[in-house]
């Protein structure tokens, strides 16, 4: 099981809670996946997502209606790390 680097920061940044552990491992073995991520809000794992697939030059294509802590993200935090976006 490797853990990426953007995990591996999240781990070193937030301290882990055990009853959280708990619960992703429950939620791996249950799925018959090698590990699973819980988030304390669903814009959290909006981003945590993002920031692992997407990188430097890429382009997001995503559907409206969005969030507008999503939207946000998309067309004013991406675009300074180099991403473009389109939507439909």
């Amino acid at each position: 099981m490797q853990i990426s680097l953007f995990r591996k920061i999240l781990l070193s940044i937030f301290k882990l809670n055990p009853n959280l552990e708990i619960l992703e491992g429950r939620i791996a073995l249950w799925d018959e996946a090698e590990m699973s991520a819980c988030f304390e809000s669903g814009m959290a794992a909006i981003t945590t997502v993002i920031l692992e697939f997407l990188k430097p030059g890429d382009l997001l294509l995503y559907s409206r209606p969005v969030y507008g802590g999503t939207d946000f993200f998309i067309n004013k935090i991406l675009p300074k790390w180099g991403n473009s976006f389109n939507w439909f």
